[in-house]
């Protein structure tokens, strides 16, 4: 009866610490509903031209790409072109940013691969810091790995067998879509520099197994006999590389696949 009576008597009071209470709850629920969007759909905090770097590196891709009409195909650098709009949206995550930049350097990469020109892997070089610079909780090194394929990197010449082996493919009854798959790979494995003797040995004897299996385009047999050359000159100038093989044939195996 006497907390009633103290209520009733202080009623203006209470309703006042009421109110109070109310609006420190409410401040709380916005408080926390904003602290759990903004953690949940975190977005890029610097957009486009706002990015380090990002007006350089658009405008070299750009140029590259004018100039790349017989090197790519329209739909790739539509594609290309199509992760700047993902760089350029203030809707787009860090993630979505770094994923970006990253497609762009596979689809460079594959064309360096195929054309050995040193200008792509520039490119391939300046995305690396582009990305480690912007994205840095997101950025992986190895994302922008890349073996040295072109003209500019070969530090030793090519070995007389492997012109010989060449010449001998560009020779054989293969189709010539099988001949030029063939000769490219022995080709960025000459650009290798001597520190990467291990992935030279690698693309070779990857060749020399494409050719075991390629029966089927030389009825001659040309292939089995090109194939015999370059194994018997990897035994003799790669013994220790061979082995290494030997012993992790999965990890290999994967890695051609990345380089090639």
């Amino acid at each position: 009866m006497q907390v009633s009576a103290f209520i009733k008597k202080n009623d203006k009071f209470f309703l006042f610490i009421c109110l109070v209470l109310s609006i420190l709850l409410l401040i709380g629920c916005i408080y926390y509903i904003s602290s759990s969007n903004t953690s949940g759909n975190q977005t890029l905090t610097t957009v486009g031209s706002n990015l380090k770097g990002y007006t350089e590196i658009k405008q070299e891709i750009s140029n590259l790409l004018a100039n790349a009409k017989t090197d790519m195909s329209s739909s790739i650098r539509s594609r290309i072109y199509q992760k700047f709009t993902i760089l350029e949206s203030k809707n787009s995550s860090p993630t979505q940013g770094y994923q970006a930049i990253n497609q762009i350097t596979i689809f460079i990469s594959s064309t360096y691969s195929q054309t050995h020109n040193p200008q792509y892997r520039r490119i391939i070089n300046d995305l690396d810091r582009f990305a480690k610079n912007n994205f840095s909780k997101q950025y992986n090194k190895n994302d922008f790995f890349t073996i040295c394929q072109d003209s500019t990197c070969q530090d030793e010449p090519t070995p007389a067998q492997i012109v010989k082996i060449i010449d001998e493919i560009n020779k054989s009854d293969m189709p010539d879509g099988v001949k030029n798959s063939l000769v490219l790979n022995l080709t960025n494995a000459n650009y290798m520099t001597k520190n990467n003797r291990y992935d030279k040995f690698i693309v070779y004897n990857f060749v020399a197994n494409q050719l075991k299996s390629y029966s089927i385009f030389s009825p001659s047999g040309a292939n089995l006999t090109i194939a015999n050359d370059l194994q018997n000159f990897l035994d003799v100038t790669y013994p220790q590389e061979k082995k290494t093989y030997s012993n992790s044939k999965p990890e290999s195996a994967k890695t051609i696949k990345q380089n090639l």
